[in-house]
């Protein structure tokens, strides 16, 4: 089956289609609406469309999402994009070990706080660091432009304050808006499945947090320990921040915060003929959300 993360309005009560694109046909079946729990009240929240995979259309091109009924000539109103599908081979070989996300910068200026993460990010052993920006300053953009330039940076444009009306906070008693914080979870979630077959392990964290190991150099060498301490079947490995001030993590003490997700593609089991596109999830899946993953599924 294909998995979209999509943000909707959790009152609307709308059906949703999947127009399937294969050796240039076109195929509609129907979808299903999953919202993610982490919405914390706002109007708004991520939600998982999921598109079953008819026989006639095994393995699918691309994908449109509607939640208009078909014409009566089978055609789907109101297409506004086809997305590619993702994710369709397993990989046994990841060209990242480590990958970092960043969710949701936005009016961002901090140019030493940035420049700090960056390279503290290299010295833990970090390869790639990927970047949900809605804007930023003039000098930000220069650096982010240099660390795209060094190809250690990837900036993922996140217009969806142009779409909603976006909360600035997570409270919503506190932050006006209909979506929680930018739509975080669905960068997050974007994020994870973006690099499940680019790189071995995935961190889902903040500029101004960083996970140091207690008695390691880098995430190089406590991965294989937390591994040998936890079993190789651990599905994730998290941590609290130490401190409140300085926001610093500290492993292998487990808790809450979000830390590492390893090896998402075999740890999330995800058979042949999943399928997935950019922003898709395959049928095994993780949901995640700011503090934790909240669900992970796994097919047998």
């Amino acid at each position: 089956m294909i998995r979209t993360i999509a943000i909707v309005h959790r009152s609307e009560n709308a059906e949703y289609q999947c127009l399937l694109c294969c050796n240039g046909t076109e195929v509609s079946v129907s979808a299903t609406l999953n919202i993610h729990s982490d919405h914390f009240g706002f109007d708004y929240g991520t939600a998982d469309i999921i598109c079953q995979i008819p026989e006639v259309c095994p393995t699918p091109e691309h994908v449109a999402i509607t939640s208009k009924s078909p014409k009566e000539n089978g055609s789907l109103q109101y297409i506004h994009a086809f997305q590619p599908v993702r994710n369709q081979q397993k990989q046994e070989v990841f060209r990242y070990e480590f990958t970092v996300c960043i969710s949701t910068m936005f009016d961002y200026e901090n140019v030493l706080l940035l420049v700090q993460a960056m390279e503290m990010f290299k010295i833990l052993g970090v390869q790639k660091v990927a970047i949900y920006k809605t804007n930023c300053s003039n000098v930000i953009q220069k650096v982010l432009d240099y660390y795209i330039s060094q190809d250690f940076v990837e900036l993922i444009p996140w217009s969806v304050s142009s779409y909603i009306n976006v909360s600035r906070g997570w409270r919503k008693w506190k932050s006006l808006g209909e979506l929680h914080y930018f739509g975080q979870i669905a960068a997050l979630n974007d994020c994870l499945y973006r690099y499940m077959y680019k790189s071995h392990y995935v961190a889902l964290q903040d500029l101004d947090e960083f996970i140091l190991p207690l008695n390691l150099n880098n995430w190089t060498e406590l991965l294989p320990e937390l591994e040998r301490k936890h079993g190789q079947e651990s599905k994730c490995h998290a941590c609290h921040p130490s401190s409140h001030h300085t926001k610093m993590a500290v492993m292998p003490e487990a808790s809450a915060k979000i830390a590492i997700t390893p090896e998402p593609s075999a740890i999330l089991n995800i058979i042949p003929e999943s399928t997935a596109c950019e922003g898709v999830i395959p049928e095994s899946s993780a949901t995640m959300n700011t503090i934790s993953v909240a669900r992970v599924m796994s097919v047998t």
